[in-house]
């Protein structure tokens, strides 16, 4: 029998929660040094990060303060504001 060793690093990870991993860091980040509170909802609204990949077609269509924020400051190509996208549907 053959014994096959196999990074699982390059197996496993595929470079698709980097912008995830960048938005909690920076949200992380201000917590720690403005000492502001968690909002109930942060959680959530930082996971709407893991289904963007670093594909230049992919956007993120809100209106949520602080996704706003987190992409002015770290992604301004993934931002797309709503502000006339009612208009168009």
């Amino acid at each position: 029998m053959e014994l096959i060793i196999l990074d699982s690093y390059d197996r496993s990870y595929n470079n698709k929660m980097d912008i995830y991993l960048e938005a909690f860091s920076y949200y992380s980040k201000n917590k720690i040094f403005i000492n502001g509170s968690i909002g109930k909802n942060d959680c959530f609204d930082i996971n709407h990060f893991l289904y963007l990949y670093d594909n230049v077609n992919d956007k993120i269509v809100t209106n949520d303060n602080l996704i706003i924020n987190i992409c002015k400051n770290c992604f301004t190509n993934k931002l797309f504001k709503p502000d006339g996208y009612n208009s168009i549907i």
